[in-house]
């Protein structure tokens, strides 16, 4: 996983656009920089996803350090920014953080049967 992260929220859909990948509508692309709590919620026991988003007319299906693409549930994401915030100070005045969590939580309430949200990581 790379050093930055990138938060792509995704609309999940049924649609295969390349073999074992289906397509990603992008919601929200949103940059954390450095952001260390990240790399224990998105590490190599988080799936990796079959999903992939398209950007510049380019499939993405894995980071630029070339590491697949990792998945969560925003619940899941929602809940470990909450505990990063209480545990620590730091994370709590990281000025990108509190507007993420917002996003997720109004996306979070919309999210239904045709409406599948999930987040994806993307290292750069």
């Amino acid at each position: 996983m790379g050093y930055e992260s990138r938060i792509y929220v995704i609309r999940k859909t049924d649609v295969e656009i390349i073999e074992g990948f289906k397509y990603a509508e992008t919601m929200v692309v949103y940059n954390l920089c450095v952001f260390p709590p990240f790399q224990k919620l998105f590490n190599k026991d988080c799936p990796k996803t079959q999903y992939a988003m398209i950007e510049n007319d380019k499939d993405i299906i894995e980071d630029c350090y070339g590491d697949p693409l990792r998945e969560r549930s925003l619940p899941e994401v929602i809940t470990h920014l909450e505990k990063a915030i209480a545990d620590d100070e730091d994370i709590a005045s990281y000025a990108r953080v509190k507007p993420l969590l917002a996003m997720l939580k109004e996306f979070e309430k919309v999210q239904d049967d045709w409406y599948k949200l999930a987040v994806i990581h993307y290292g750069y």
